[in-house]
């Protein structure tokens, strides 16, 4: 997860750095200016997002046939280089998390990859649809018995680690606040494509936050 960051807050801060530095802003929003009229570079976007959303897992006959079920929460980030007035090509990176079980059960995953998506604009609304490939790691604490509030030995706990690859589809859309910001709402189901499938919860998250463009 250190790794995500390290590429994308460094991509975030210089997006901020341009941003602040720039004296003359053109009097249209970020989705009607002309370079995006043409297949070729028009500038970048990039920002954080807080995210929820609800995980459902298999059942693991290797566990008691437990099936997780249980609210996610976490943070990230994303960058886009716009090509035409169709096409953004970038990354994106977050941390999610969940506890359940009541006694200090936990899931931790975080994951990022290549984003390809299709921005289509109406006004100030920006609609649209793609999907992020990459992989990710994932980490969990299962205790059927016992909590983590004493001191005491837990004899029937399961703690799973593992990497995983996966696919994420999301659509979402944006709303131009300025020139150079724009609020956005997200919504996506990653799906794991490898052998760590069948451990790894699935279930929509819902994202929100705010892009900076340049």
């Amino acid at each position: 997860m250190r790794r995500i960051y390290s590429i994308i807050l460094p991509l975030l801060l210089l997006s901020s750095i341009s941003l602040s530095a720039r004296e003359n802003i053109p009097p249209r929003y970020h989705n009607q200016h002309p370079r995006h009229q043409t297949f070729r570079y028009g500038g970048f976007s990039g920002g954080m997002m807080l995210h929820a959303g609800y995980l459902l897992g298999n059942k693991l006959p290797e566990m008691n046939n437990f099936a997780l079920s249980a609210a996610t929460k976490g943070i990230g980030g994303a960058i886009r280089f716009n090509f035409g007035r169709h096409l953004r090509i970038g990354t994106e990176g977050y941390s999610s998390s969940a506890s359940f079980l009541k006694n200090g059960s936990y899931l931790n995953m975080g994951w990022g990859g290549l984003l390809i998506d299709f921005p289509f604009y109406y006004k100030r609304w920006t609609l649209f649809g793609g999907a992020t490939i990459g992989g990710g790691g994932y980490k969990g604490v299962y205790m059927f018995s016992g909590n983590t509030s004493d001191w005491e030995s837990e004899t029937n706990l399961v703690y799973r680690k593992s990497a995983f690859s996966f696919v994420d589809p999301f659509v979402g859309a944006e709303y131009a606040l300025s020139p150079r910001i724009g609020i956005v709402l997200k919504a996506d189901c990653l799906i794991p494509m490898n052998g760590a499938a069948a451990d790894i919860p699935v279930g929509p998250r819902f994202y929100i936050g705010f892009m900076f463009h340049h």
